[in-house]
């Protein structure tokens, strides 16, 4: 993935007001990341269904992601 700060896991649970753009899963289905308005990807870790990464940092919507492990 590109550039960004780790944020580390959200916490929180309220609403949210964005649209996701783009995502991508690993090959075993394990992982699904987010690209979406608000700038920010989102790692999600199936098993848990946890979000386990917030990553920040980009200037503009997230369009295009892809997964390489």
């Amino acid at each position: 993935m590109g550039a960004g700060k780790n944020s580390g896991p959200s916490t929180s649970s309220g609403p949210q007001s964005h649209q996701i753009f783009c995502c991508a899963f690993n090959a075993h289905g394990t992982v699904f990341v987010t690209g979406s308005s608000d700038h920010l990807a989102r790692v999600y870790l199936n098993s848990l269904s946890l979000l386990a990464i917030l990553l920040n940092g980009y200037p503009i919507f997230i369009f295009y992601m892809w997964y390489e492990y």
